[in-house]
């Protein structure tokens, strides 16, 4: 049995399945400087916002096993979770918090937390000590999702791309891509800062999606954008929720096939650069907008203009060589369960 003290408890047009590449050339790309519409800029901001150094979570001793796993913590409750404890089964005790003393996981947020992978015995708690979930003995290799509270979200779509015929668009257009490759969906723009996106041809309201996102292949300096286009109306308007392979995010509103910032580009030391996997969430729940990569929240914003429609998979490349982005485990889920 563990033992703890007080102080240690814790998304052309869409009448036709055509390129999706209407948007090419109207956007502001990501970097980097403040932007001059239709040129990217190559330097960084002079003045980014401040951001605070992570907590850094303590690092347990290694439990039996090999190599190195993710827990991923979804808050289901209402509670903010204000202590998590991840402690080998080996270990007598719970051990120090790993959200530190100031982080907390708002109520449906998530949290990644990186592990050697092995047995572990896990608990989460609100801000007053009361215990919100615990479990014992929890086998954690390779991506390990841990569910807090209630009833589960009701998944709406999953998706891990292994089926060629599971309905997402397939195309090769002048300006890019997008189609099924290697058990993924691949999604690639020819450059010139042409977007090309991929369709669910679905239609949703209040969601959360959910994707792990690889880029493949970029240019030099990895000035592209990547992630998840919601409400997708049928002239191909709706919300894009992006980072990009140089570490920034961005949540934009498209009218009329034009680009409007509701959170401008921004960096982010959260988002892994390169030829690299990030995990995205985006949330389209009524007015609210948000954007989290690798668990941590980047963004949020309020907007009523688009209440419905398709999800959509996305990337561009800003520069005149090609980016290449594959999507994998994608989850959708109701925000209401």
């Amino acid at each position: 049995m563990k033992y703890r003290t007080l102080g240690l408890v814790v998304a052309l047009l869409a009448v036709s399945t055509l390129a999706c590449s209407l948007f090419g050339g109207g956007e502001t790309p990501p970097p980097i400087q403040p932007p001059t519409p239709e040129v990217p800029p190559t330097s960084a901001p002079t003045e980014p916002p401040p951001t605070s150094a992570p907590t850094q979570p303590p690092t347990p001793e290694s439990p039996a096993g090999g190599g190195t796993a993710t827990v991923v913590l979804v808050n289901n409750t209402d509670a903010d979770v204000c202590y998590v404890y991840i402690s080998p089964v080996e270990s007598d005790d719970w051990g120090e918090d790993w959200l530190g003393a100031e982080e907390v996981v708002g109520s449906r947020e998530s949290r990644e937390f990186t592990v050697p992978a092995g047995n572990y015995d896990m608990r989460a708690d609100d801000c007053g000590h009361y215990t919100l979930d615990q479990r014992m003995g929890v086998a954690v290799s390779g991506r390990t999702e841990w569910v807090i509270g209630g009833m589960p979200e009701s998944v709406l779509l999953q998706d891990d791309f292994s089926d060629p015929n599971s309905g997402w668009e397939v195309g090769n257009y002048d300006t890019g891509s997008v189609g099924y490759a290697q058990g993924t969906y691949s999604v690639v723009s020819y450059g010139d800062s042409n977007m090309m996106w991929g369709l669910a041809y679905r239609n949703f309201t209040d969601v959360i999606i959910e994707v792990d996102a690889t880029q493949v292949s970029a240019p030099s300096n990895n000035n592209n954008a990547y992630g998840v286009m919601c409400r997708v109306q049928e002239d191909d308007d709706g919300y894009v929720l992006r980072i990009s392979g140089d570490g920034y995010y961005a949540i934009h509103r498209t009218v009329d096939g034009h680009f409007e910032p509701l959170v401008d580009w921004t960096t982010s030391s959260v988002i892994r650069q390169g030829n690299a996997t990030n995990h995205i969430r985006v949330v389209c729940d009524g007015s609210y907008l948000a954007l989290f990569a690798n668990g941590e929240l980047l963004a949020e914003a309020q907007d009523t203009t688009y209440a419905e429609g398709d999800i959509a998979l996305t990337a561009t490349s800003f520069e005149s060589t090609s980016t290449e982005v594959h999507f994998d485990n994608l989850v959708v889920t109701a925000t209401t369960p």
